[in-house]
């Protein structure tokens, strides 16, 4: 009870970080985009939060990697099939 008076009197923000951190950084803090602020929270609660996050990001670039070269290759076996059909005519027309 007297160190929450004592916080109060002093009016000292325990749930404020930006009361806890050198100003240079609060400043720095400030300035980044959402991106990066998002990243170095993750960092500053939890390292391995930030590691599962950059494992997901790189998940999801192979998943859009992946999804390219699907929709490529279906593109080919539709091309592929129709030639197939096209020379199949040609040699029933040849017989």
């Amino acid at each position: 009870k007297k160190v929450n008076d004592l916080m109060r009197d002093l009016a000292i923000q325990v749930d404020n970080l930006c009361c806890f951190l050198a100003q240079d950084r609060v400043v720095k803090f400030a300035s980044l985009d959402s991106i990066k602020l998002l990243q170095e929270t993750e960092k500053a609660v939890n390292p391995q939060l930030h590691s599962w996050h950059m494992k997901l990001i790189e998940q999801k670039k192979a998943e859009k990697k992946l999804t390219t070269q699907t929709e490529e290759l279906e593109k080919s076996l539709t091309s592929f099939t129709q030639q197939k059909e096209c020379l199949e005519q040609d040699v029933k027309r040849m017989r």
